[in-house]
């Protein structure tokens, strides 16, 4: 028992001593990697909800034993084929079909359930969309606050 906690304060000094030299945005970047590569649900105080260019996740989790990450009754799987489904007409309705792309149908190592404006560009791209005049970061502003 005395060792699992030496190895734990151990790492938690490892990793204190690499983020502790990065700007707050860098770690907290770093840090919200690090949980979705570990499959660690953020504790709600530590959410990057307050970023630039950041839409939050949905508020409440999956249902246990439900998979959030069914497929779609269509057969539908790539981004291409969604949006000419969806056939979005804004720039704001193509967000939308990226964060769903993104939560139910891209690779397994590429799903997660928020958007970052880094996103915009090249999803977008691979949508065959053109891509919107606003820089990514205010896209995904109006595409929050178009609902």
């Amino acid at each position: 028992m005395a060792e699992e906690k030496d190895e734990e304060l151990e790492a938690i000094s490892t990793v204190l001593a690499v983020l502790g030299p990065l700007k707050a945005e860098a770690r907290s970047n770093v840090i919200d990697y690090i949980f979705r590569r570990l499959g660690i649900t953020p504790p709600v105080a530590a959410a990057p909800a307050a970023q630039p260019g950041y839409l939050p996740p949905p508020p409440a989790p999956p249902t246990p034993g439900i998979p959030s990450h069914l497929p779609h009754v269509g057969g539908t799987t790539d981004l291409r084929s969604l949006t000419e489904q969806k056939s979005s007409k804004t720039a704001n309705q193509m967000v939308a079909i990226i964060a769903y792309y993104l939560a139910n149908f891209a690779p397994p190592n590429e799903r997660r359930d928020y958007i970052v404006a880094e996103d915009i560009k090249k999803y977008f791209v691979q949508a065959n969309y053109e891509l919107p005049t606003a820089p990514p970061r205010m896209t995904l502003v109006n595409a929050k606050n178009a609902g």
